[in-house]
């Protein structure tokens, strides 16, 4: 799905969500600028610091930690299988 997809399918969202008057909330992440650099343990500590609720932060490490993925393969598409580390973290020399 093309990021213009994307956008037009959250505006659709957005759109349905003011016409019945509903709160939304909305989190844009993008992982590989996010958590290319930074250790991820860090990262939740400093979301539960700033009073993030529990289930977001929770939320952020499924994303993270339990990504799933399925591919094409010619005209076949793939089982499902578990990303268990997708985005390197780099340390610091």
């Amino acid at each position: 799905m093309s990021t213009t997809a994307h956008i037009f399918c959250i505006c659709q969202i957005f759109d349905k969500k003011l016409e019945y008057i509903d709160a939304m909330h909305q989190l844009f992440i993008d992982f590989k600028k996010a958590y290319d650099s930074v250790r991820r343990e860090v990262l939740y500590n400093i979301l539960i610091e700033f009073r993030i609720p529990m289930k977001l932060v929770r939320l952020i490490k499924m994303c993270v930690n339990e990504n799933h993925s399925r591919i094409w393969v010619g005209k076949r598409l793939s089982d499902t299988f578990c990303n268990r580390s997708f985005l390197p973290v780099q340390r610091p020399n």
